[in-house]
């Protein structure tokens, strides 16, 4: 009985208590807006599949390190060759075999010319004797053996002029086989050679001195050895350390507070997170999709740093930054809970009961910074 009494007396005290006020000041605040971001290089070079004629899949069979520090022309990264290899050893032996036909096609040539030219040295002989048997004036021979005579000097004539042409098409024929066959030996050297470019592009090596970052896909999955990649998807990509800034991806509907020039506090995630300052350096000009699965629209902000730590930083670190938009000096404020809010009107609760309209210039850090419609020292209820 006793504590039935003691609760319904405290309840009682408490609902003729005042409800606790709070005061309108003044003091200084910083709006920000806060993103996540990554730690990039400002130079650094993509490495993905080359242009290989008819592959399209590429089968990754060596790739160096991640995060590992490589020099200029050293193998960083290799795919299976097999494919261009089993090709290049039957383009060889088409080779081979074109270079044989080339040297027999010579051969024969050269000596179905021989015997053509042969030939034509026998039906000059023949002609030769035969103009000189027509050419002898003898009053002893009958008519009959003179007509015979010029008879056989118009064949061996005849003769000599086929023996002439087929040396001359021979000849031509010649230049033109000999012509088409090293065609097809040039056409199968230039095949060797292209493919052996190929299987020496398979094997990448680092354009400069930098460190390796492999590449995640658009499930956010690494490449691994053995895994089989598209032609043109990025692998990896070799970074020049040294040079390096974060890249903060902001969302749509703060892109229009954030500018070039704006202070940034950064904090980079590690075994032991670092406290960085930075600047804004510029904003990109496209929205994109966060992600393939996440659908919300961002910019991103490139991030200049004050310091760089090359012990300690290193690319593909992530970051938490807070972007420094707006300064507000001596600006009237309270606590943004007692703000009420009705569509776009915006209002509190006064000592006396009564509401006010008032005008925000902006709600940050748990605090709204009033425009008007309150003054200093004014007292507001929750």
């Amino acid at each position: 009985m006793n504590r039935i009494l003691l609760i319904t007396l405290f309840s009682l005290l408490a609902a003729c208590s005042p409800e606790s006020s709070y005061q309108v000041k003044r003091e200084s605040l910083t709006s920000h807006v806060e993103a996540s971001g990554e730690l990039k290089p400002l130079q650094s070079s993509t490495l993905a599949p080359p242009a290989v004629a008819r592959m399209w899949q590429f089968q990754i069979k060596q790739m160096a390190t991640e995060n590992s520090k490589v020099k200029e022309g050293e193998l960083v990264l290799a795919f299976d060759d097999k494919q261009v290899r089993d090709r290049m050893l039957d383009k060889q032996a088409e080779l081979a075999t074109a270079k044989k036909e080339l040297e027999n096609q010579s051969l024969k040539q050269e000596a179905d010319e021989e015997e053509l030219k042969l030939a034509l040295a026998e039906m000059q002989m023949n002609f030769d004797k035969a103009k000189r048997r027509a050419d002898i004036v003898d009053n002893s021979r009958s008519e009959l053996e003179r007509q015979k005579s010029v008879l056989d000097f118009k064949i061996a004539q005849i003769d000599l002029h086929l023996a002439n042409e087929k040396l001359k098409h021979h000849q031509a024929s010649k230049k033109r086989n000999i012509k088409l066959a090293s065609a097809k030996v040039e056409r199968l050297q230039g095949d060797v050679r292209e493919l052996k470019q190929s299987i020496a592009k398979l094997q990448v090596h680092a354009p400069f001195d930098g460190i390796v970052l492999y590449k995640a896909d658009w499930n956010g999955e690494k490449p691994v050895v053995g895994e089989s990649v598209n032609f043109g998807q990025a692998v990896m990509e070799i970074a020049k350390p040294d040079q390096l800034q974060i890249v903060a991806q902001i969302r749509e509907a703060d892109s229009g507070q954030v500018k070039a020039g704006q202070k940034v506090d950064i904090l980079l995630s590690g075994s032991q997170d670092i406290a960085l300052s930075g600047t804004v350096a510029s904003l990109g000009q496209v929205f994109r999709n966060m992600s393939r699965q996440d659908k919300r629209r961002i910019i991103d902000a490139a991030i200049v740093l004050v310091h760089i730590d090359l012990n300690t930083m290193r690319p593909g670190m992530t970051a938490r930054v807070k972007i420094q938009v707006q300064q507000f000096d001596q600006a009237l404020t309270l606590p943004q809970h007692l703000v009420k809010t009705d569509g776009q009107r915006h209002w509190v609760r006064l000592t006396d009961g009564s509401e006010r309209d008032v005008k925000l210039s902006s709600l940050t850090q748990g605090r709204a910074v009033v425009q008007s419609g309150l003054d200093e020292g004014e007292s507001v209820l929750p």
